[in-house]
């Protein structure tokens, strides 16, 4: 089991991992507006190269970190993959939503709409990742309390027996 340090060492990675995902859906849904409200008209071809890379770069910022910390030995490749995965699927939601809002219209509100998706995905992910907290600490403290109560009445435990045998 992880130590409270550890814990905490890995929610500070964790928020700065939001950060950096929030600050890239805000400059899309930024570049989005500024689109919608003809801010960019006179540059057409720079128009369409910076809405074009606009759109890609939260997943170019994602693969970069988690490349990095695979490659610098923090992550296991298939652990990487995952986070990728959800943090991809994270920002393209939010990126969605954000389009959504600016397309009917609702302009300014497509920033705090997409900043809004990022937050329900983190608190649902959080409420999942304590419910497997609590299920493997019961399924602990049953088998301690399993061994302690063969260990009192003197029977050897079946793990034990097992090992012994």
């Amino acid at each position: 089991m992880s130590t409270y340090d550890e814990l905490l060492e890995r929610y500070k990675k964790r928020k700065n991992e939001t950060l950096v995902d929030t600050i890239t859906t805000g400059l899309t849904c930024a570049d989005e507006v500024a689109v919608q409200l003809g801010l960019f008209d006179s540059f057409s071809i720079f128009t369409h190269v910076i809405d074009n890379v606009l759109d890609i770069i939260p997943f170019l910022i994602i693969v970069a970190t988690e490349g990095s910390k695979v490659i610098l030995g923090k992550k296991k490749v298939s652990k990487a993959v995952k986070d990728a995965s959800y943090r991809s699927i994270k920002s393209g939601t939010a990126m969605a939503v954000g389009a959504g809002v600016t397309a009917i219209g609702g302009g300014i509100l497509a920033l705090p709409a997409a900043v809004s998706v990022r937050f329900f995905f983190d608190k649902y992910k959080s409420k999942a990742m304590l419910k497997r907290r609590l299920e493997d600490r019961i399924t602990t403290m049953n088998y301690l309390r399993e061994k302690w109560d063969h260990a009192y009445t003197g029977e050897i435990p079946l793990i034990e027996a097992e090992i012994i045998s």
